[in-house]
């Protein structure tokens, strides 16, 4: 006998680690919430699991609930093992939407990185390509980040949406500042430090723009621990270039210092040296925080929710060129009248919150 299924009701399930993954989880239960915003009621089932009994006793938890709505953070190649209750929740009348964070084809480019033994490298790749499309088949929708080769979407593209991640707008408030204009071009750039960063990019360009303006332009750089190798680069390469008094190391800080920052700076800085790993489509966290904090921001990459015209988003290649960011900051002051913190902010309230996510996930699935 069916369930009697309730179309306000949801549950999302993953199999993620809180502690390890905070950013996921964050973006799970800030989903859940902001279904809750608009009316539903949620679930987040939740467990730190990697085995395939684990993973199938997890999804099982659907059935103890009357919701229309399953949203899966994507188990991989074990959604052929879970192919049968998938079934039984497509009978019962669910909607059954995958969330896949990564694209499947860059997830076996990864594999050659991870520090795991070659056997099993070589296994957890034969079984992503066993996966193929075939494990996509049952979704009724599939929400990608990433543009997926055409292997994994052979025969379910139609059922695929690329669209970049939400953000929580009631934790990020626009900033105090509007920027007027002074003696210095403050930028400011937070994450976890990585290559991908391209920061040492900033630091090579601020060299140049220091030598060629009176306009002094300074970054401040938070993340990142002292044993980052990363950071040891960065810092190198400051006192190579005697740029120690235009570049300031905060290390890790919390929200609250953070926030004041985005309020004395001018341009933020999101990862623009992604072709260190070869990606050429993001939809980073950090930028969906600038937006919603009304700070324009550098970026290098294609992002599947901007028109690529808004001028608070300045685009540079995706390369190892330092004279394009030259050329940005110095236009800086021109194309900082194009635009207010209050349209920057507008434009995320409108286009990259968790409720315009949600909607856009389900609409059209009943």
């Amino acid at each position: 006998m069916k369930p009697v299924l309730n179309d306000k009701s949801i549950v999302y399930i993953s199999g993620h680690s809180p502690e390890l993954d905070p950013g996921v989880d964050r973006k799970v239960h800030g989903l859940v919430e902001s279904a809750k915003k608009l009316g539903y009621t949620g679930v987040v089932y939740n467990k730190h699991c990697r085995t395939v009994r684990s993973r199938i006793t997890l999804f099982k938890k659907v059935f103890d609930t009357d919701a229309r709505y399953i949203f899966l953070r994507s188990f991989g190649w074990m959604h052929l093992v879970i192919m049968p209750y998938i079934i039984k929740a497509r009978w019962q009348g669910r909607k059954i939407i995958c969330d896949q964070p990564n694209s499947l084809s860059r997830y076996t480019r990864q594999l050659n990185h991870f520090n795991i033994p070659p056997l099993k490298r070589t296994i957890y790749k034969a079984l992503t390509y066993l996966h193929g499309s075939i494990g996509y088949l049952l979704f009724n929708r599939i929400i990608q980040y990433d543009i997926e080769s055409s292997f994994f979407m052979f025969g379910v593209r139609h059922k695929a949406i690329l669209m970049g991640n939400g953000i929580d707008a009631d934790q990020i408030k626009l900033r105090t500042k509007n920027y007027t204009g002074n003696s210095e071009l403050k930028l400011v750039g937070v994450a976890s430090l990585k290559d991908v960063h391209g920061y040492d990019r900033i630091i090579n360009a601020i060299a140049i723009f220091n030598q060629r303006n009176s306009l002094k332009a300074k970054f401040y750089i938070v993340g990142g621990n002292d044993g980052n190798p990363v950071l040891l680069k960065l810092k190198q390469l400051t006192e190579q270039l005697g740029l120690e008094n235009y570049v300031t190391f905060y290390g890790t800080k919390g929200t609250d210092f953070i926030n004041k920052l985005y309020g004395e700076c001018d341009i933020a800085v999101d990862a623009i040296s992604c072709t260190r790993e070869g990606v050429s489509v993001c939809s980073s966290i950090k930028t969906r925080e600038y937006a919603m904090a009304g700070i324009p921001f550098i970026c290098s990459l294609s992002d599947p929710d901007f028109n690529h015209d808004e001028p608070f988003r300045i685009m540079i290649p995706n390369d190892e060129s330092i004279e394009p960011i030259v050329d940005a900051l110095e236009k800086f002051p021109t194309t900082r009248k194009l635009f207010t913190d209050e349209q920057i902010r507008r434009f995320a309230l409108d286009n990259l919150s968790y409720e315009h996510k949600f909607k856009t996930m389900i609409n059209g699935l009943l």
